[in-house]
């Protein structure tokens, strides 16, 4: 199969400098701009359904590479880096559920959903540490093993000058309270008052679990230097009790493995801030919620943590291009001046988008210009 990209390698150059020096809290010309693009964007977007795009390693292999291709050549952003496309298995935000044996939904329109499989506090010390290769995690080890062997049929060129197509095992989002929610439903955060040592066996659980499958990953993709945890679940539950059933585990999970550690979380997060610099000590917030008001979040995070993220995408959907520029400028506004900012959306942009919408935050970036950091 042969892929060709139309895509200037000046453009890749400039991208490479851009978060070269985001990452070092500085910018060159620009605020970058790399948008939450997950696959269900591009799969509407070329007319491929959700049931096609996990019907086997072979057809999602496929619409990942095709999906790079409709990205590249269709949205404007900073995302490519090197001639170099990285594919890896791909099952949403079920993989740790699935990992624990959750009954997984799969769906024609919309992405995988897990069913609760602990309707009990009582059920909790029958849940077992799975094996790596247990569950879905043994699906997705085998996808990687197919997708390893799919590569070397693949003739991958950037306006005719042959790139690389690389298979990993990760880096991936770990996901440890929402886990457990997926996996007791919303009862969980009831337990939490009413069965503690229960929530606290269960998370245990999902710790140990987690580490080993992440080891597992490392083994198979070494060159992973950060560790990504997502915690949209999270938002949901007061200041103590985060502190009580999620910095211990999520600081195990971060120690475990040494790197840049980073956290998303979609919701109204606000009240974590303080919890999620000082105690997990994060070094980025990767696609910060828009339920945070800019203004408050630039008072919480802003100087301290790089932050992506913000931008409704709701009103980037459906609103009027005034409307939609003036949230980008927002972000801008609030965020930029702190330094190691990336504007974003906050966070996944809706598959029915309109290209041009999505196409506003460029615009706004380059208007904007070069930011004057008053934060060192």
């Amino acid at each position: 199969m042969k892929i060709d990209i139309n895509y200037s390698f000046e453009r890749i150059d400039r991208n490479r400098k851009r978060i070269a020096a985001w990452k070092n809290w500085e910018y060159v010309d620009r605020v970058p701009v790399v948008l939450g693009v997950e696959c269900r964007l591009p799969l509407r977007k070329r007319g491929v359904s959700f049931k096609e795009y996990f019907a086997s390693p072979e057809k999602q292999f496929m619409h990942q590479l095709l999906n790079y291709k409709w990205i590249l050549e269709n949205i404007d952003d900073d995302r490519l880096t090197d001639t170099v496309l990285v594919i890896k298995p791909d099952f949403q935000n079920v993989l740790f559920a699935g990992g624990f044996g959750a009954k997984i939904g799969w769906f024609d329109d919309s992405p995988p959903r897990c069913t609760p499989v602990i309707n009990k506090p009582e059920d909790i010390n029958k849940l077992k540490v799975p094996s790596s290769k247990d569950h879905l995690w043994g699906t997705y080890y085998e996808w990687y093993k197919r997708m390893q062997e799919l590569k070397d049929d693949i003739e991958l060129s950037f306006n005719g000058v042959p790139g690389e197509v690389v298979v990993t095992m990760g880096p991936g989002v770990t996901n440890l309270f929402s886990t457990a929610v997926e996996l007791a439903g919303d009862n969980f955060y009831l337990w939490l008052s009413t069965n503690p040592k229960e929530c606290h066996r269960l998370l245990e659980i999902i710790m140990e679990g987690i580490i080993n499958f992440e080891r597992f990953r490392r083994e198979n993709s070494p060159d992973i230097d950060f560790h990504l945890v997502g915690e949209d679940a999270a938002q949901l539950i007061s200041r103590d009790m985060f502190r009580e059933f999620a910095v211990p585990y999520l600081k195990n999970i971060y120690e475990e493995f040494p790197g840049e550690r980073q956290l998303h979380m979609c919701g109204q997060s606000k009240h974590l801030h303080e919890i999620i610099i000082e105690e997990l000590e994060i070094d980025y917030f990767n696609g910060l919620g828009r339920d945070v008001p800019p203004e408050e979040a630039a008072k919480t995070l802003g100087g301290k943590v790089r932050i992506s993220g913000n931008v409704d995408p709701m009103i980037v959907e459906s609103g009027s291009e005034e409307e939609i520029r003036g949230e980008i400028r927002k972000a801008l506004e609030y965020f930029a001046p702190l330094g190691g900012y990336m504007l974003q959306d906050g966070y996944n942009l809706t598959p029915d988008t309109p290209l041009e919408n999505i196409n506003l935050f460029m615009d706004e970036a380059k208007k904007y210009g070069l930011p004057k950091v008053t934060v060192s």
